[in-house]
């Protein structure tokens, strides 16, 4: 990978987050913040949750080959300890920057949780439609000028 995709990975994931977190806090009624902490909180609130995740998967030995079967129970403890963490860690962060109690905190963070759960699964049907979209092009484009001869077949079918 280029260091120029990855920059653009990252600032993808940095404005979704942004997008996920104006909406949870726009359903949650949380009082107007400034541009500043609009950035900050969800900006610092990530940042942490990214490392404590690779610390995790650091600790659980998950940095070579995750899927090798011997290594499955510790995929799956570390993926439910990460989600716990992106669930947990947002909830202690909002209550200060924020303002807001620890109820409210919690529900911010619990609707962040379920809208960038929604947000990817979205961004995801939306490139397998694309690539299935491309699929169908490509299989239109390679049939037109070669069509196979169905006597074969025929054939075949009136031996049986």
């Amino acid at each position: 990978m280029s260091a120029g995709l990855i920059v653009g990975l990252v600032v993808a994931a940095f404005l979704c987050e942004l997008l996920v977190f104006w909406a949870a806090a726009a359903l949650a009624d949380v009082p107007e913040t400034g541009w500043s902490k609009f950035v900050v909180v969800p900006g610092s609130a990530a940042v942490v949750c990214a490392g404590l995740a690779l610390l995790l998967c650091y600790l659980l030995g998950l940095t070579e080959s995750p899927l090798a079967p011997d290594k499955r129970t510790w995929l799956y403890l570390g993926v439910g300890l990460v989600l716990a963490l992106t669930w947990v860690i947002p909830a202690i962060l909002f209550m200060p920057m924020l303002s807001v109690s620890m109820s409210r905190s919690m529900l911010i963070a619990i609707l962040q949780f379920l809208l960038r759960l929604f947000l990817y699964v979205l961004i995801t049907a939306v490139v397998l439609v694309v690539l299935a979209i491309l699929q169908i092009v490509k299989r239109g484009e390679t049939q037109e000028g070669a069509r196979p001869d169905p006597t074969p077949r025929i054939v075949a079918v009136a031996r049986l």
